[in-house]
């Protein structure tokens, strides 16, 4: 068993230059982004921070066998938010041009600021597991483990004219009134924004890890140098989250959810390859999944996911050897299993919706020859 503490006294500065922008019709003629306008209202914000921080870690080796291993801890990890979440100054946006939204198609008015109180978000970690390992079988290992976050770092998400308030807007035409933003009449307007918080309520995080290796020596001839692997991640997690919607009736209402998955966190994933190296030849054939996961929570069904991916890769070497040189002839095929109109990464929204595609050109083959003297 190993045991022990780490102390981490961290300072951080920065300096950000932080501007509004404005989108539409600019005032004199023309449309666009206004960079005059932003670059009249730009400033240069120092910030700063200190924070000391207390982590023990927990470690255990137990050998039952010379064959099988169990193996666990515990550890505490922290995620400090980035400087621009702790400044309090606001970020201001305005499109002035209708665009399709919640309430309707109008221009947008963005204001996000940061949150000075933020604390760092503390992670509990614990795992569990076993490798056992033999040469009829390999290598098996699993592993369990468990996250519990407190101070989870997340969006606080508010709609509505609630924005306006302890918000200084530039002293400039663009918000001033019509043909523009007009403070007396906000409702012409979709206003959105937020600031960063500390979630109340813990998150937490488990799932169960294996991976399987095996070389097949025992095979006769030219087959004593196939191999395969394969490893399989299974992945719960649940967090909680909240929404104002300014538009409500009587003026606004807070909403809570729950049991919100992770973003960038799909249950299934895995990979499984087929190997062989024997000859001077090294080859490997392998196949990858990941199943759909949230992008961004959204209510009222709107959230984006990354649907489910798949994934076929092959490399073939084969080495030529002589006295006076190692030569090496090599082909690779990437991304097999997808043509020039299939996408890498597909999102959809809500129920089926697809608001975009990432192409990256299908399946692409390489073949050369190297000289090593």
């Amino acid at each position: 068993m190993i045991g022990g503490v780490r102390v981490n006294k961290t300072t951080l500065e920065a300096n950000n230059l932080i501007s509004p922008t404005y989108i539409g019709p600019i005032l004199g003629g023309g449309f666009g982004v206004d960079i005059a306008f932003q670059n009249e209202f730009s400033e240069l914000v120092s910030q700063k921070t200190d924070s000391t921080d207390v982590l023990p870690r927990v470690l255990f080796n137990y050998r039952q066998t010379d064959n099988l291993i169990f193996r666990g801890g515990y550890f505490l990890s922290i995620a400090r938010p980035q400087l621009a979440q702790l400044s309090n100054e606001t970020r201001i946006t305005f499109i002035n041009f209708p665009i399709p939204g919640p309430e309707g198609v109008k221009p947008i008015l963005e204001m996000s600021s940061g949150n000075p109180n933020l604390k760092p978000a503390e992670t509990h970690n614990y795992d569990l597991g076993f490798e056992y390992y033999n040469d009829q079988i390999g290598v098996i290992k699993l592993n369990v483990f468990y996250k519990e976050i407190e101070n989870l770092l997340q969006a606080n998400k508010k709609d509505g004219p609630a924005n306006l308030e302890n918000v200084v807007l530039p002293d400039h035409p663009y918000f001033q009134g019509a043909p523009y933003f007009d403070p007396a009449n906000p409702s012409a307007v979709f206003i959105t924004g937020g600031s960063p918080v500390n979630s109340d309520e813990k998150a937490s995080l488990w799932g169960i890890e294996a991976q399987v290796e095996r070389q097949f020596t025992f095979l006769p001839g030219i087959w004593s140098g196939l191999g395969v692997y394969a490893n399989y991640t299974y992945t719960q997690s649940e967090r909680e989250g909240s929404y104002f919607w300014g538009y409500a009736p009587g003026g606004g209402q807070d909403y809570s959810f729950e049991d919100i998955p992770f973003n960038q966190q799909p249950e299934h994933t895995g990979t499984a390859a087929l190997t062989y190296n024997k000859y001077d030849i090294d080859a490997t054939l392998v196949y990858g999944f990941q199943s759909r996961a949230l992008q961004n929570f959204y209510p009222r069904g709107l959230s984006v996911y990354n649907e489910e991916t798949e994934t076929l890769d092959f490399r073939f070497e084969y080495y030529l050897r002589n006295d006076n040189a190692k030569w090496r002839l090599f082909f690779e095929g990437n991304d097999l299993l997808n043509g020039t109109d299939d996408p890498d990464l597909l999102l959809t929204q809500g129920e089926g919706y697809y608001p975009r595609g990432n192409y990256l050109g299908g399946r692409r083959f390489r073949f050369g020859l190297g000289a090593t003297f």
